[in-house]
């Protein structure tokens, strides 16, 4: 708990880290009716990558892998692929603040039926 002072709130280091905020990142602040958001204005590709990573491992499985995000215009997409085939199985879609976008990533049944075939 943090308390306001005549400085306003300060909000430890080792808070801001927990949610990406290193020094020199930007980070983005939003206000709600009850409540501050803190997040990256934009994520880093390895840090896509991890969560592309833990996504496609606790939902398709452990024998899948992703590739190199690209980032296209206000998006980035990494492929997902069978990691000991190199075969690609689909591709997920995320916003630059790393959120998945569904309605633009391949569905999780496609990426495990991909998956089954082999």
């Amino acid at each position: 708990m943090q308390e306001v002072t005549s400085e306003g709130l300060l909000i430890p280091k080792s808070l801001l880290e927990q949610c990406g905020g290193v020094e020199g990142k930007e980070m983005l602040i939003e206000l709600g009716r009850h409540s501050v958001h803190i997040f990256p204005v934009e994520l880093r590709p390895d840090e896509i990558a991890d969560i592309a990573a833990s996504y496609v491992f606790e939902h398709v499985g452990d024998a899948t892998a992703v590739g190199s995000p690209q980032r296209e215009r206000d998006r980035w997409t990494v492929p997902v692929i069978l990691s000991y085939k190199q075969k690609i199985l689909g591709r997920l879609v995320f916003s630059l603040n790393g959120d998945l976008i569904p309605e633009e990533s391949d569905g999780l049944a496609v990426l495990r039926k991909q998956a089954d075939e082999d």
